[in-house]
């Protein structure tokens, strides 16, 4: 799932995006991919939440402010949280005939760092961080 979306960076943006990055304090969370969609102007049909968990979109908020502060650029679009199943699906799939529901308990997150080869598309993690089952705790006995 991409939480920010940074495009080309050169090493000292990357130092820094990591140095700051390593400063966060988010709490873990439970992440439900429950519905399906189809964005029919690309072509892709994806799995998400149906009520995405407000540390999922305090995380992406965090790394898109972070990235700012790294003079990176940001998408301004509004955060969609999913996991693209099939890209450049025509005709447009049918409804399921049952909803999904996958679980998982996201306790890090990770920068990755794709290049284009013979074969596709690979994917290599640069950097990793814990997310911390007690911040969210913390910032809620602080409101």
């Amino acid at each position: 799932m991409t939480l920010a979306f940074l495009g080309d960076i050169n090493e000292p943006q990357l130092e820094a995006l990591i140095d700051k990055t390593s400063t966060l304090e988010l709490p873990s969370f439970k992440l439900t991919l429950d519905t399906t969609g189809f964005w029919s102007k690309t072509g892709i049909l994806w799995l998400g939440p149906s009520t995405p968990p407000a540390a999922l979109n305090q995380l992406a908020q965090a790394l898109g402010s972070v990235a700012s502060s790294c003079q990176l650029p940001v998408a301004r679009s509004q955060f969609k949280p999913h996991l693209t199943l099939a890209r450049r699906v025509n005709p447009p799939p049918g409804a399921p005939l049952q909803l999904p529901e996958f679980s998982c308990a996201c306790s890090s997150f990770a920068l990755f760092e794709s290049s284009q080869g013979k074969h596709g598309v690979s994917y290599h993690t640069v950097a990793e961080w814990a997310l911390h089952p007690s911040a969210g705790k913390r910032q809620l006995n602080q409101s």
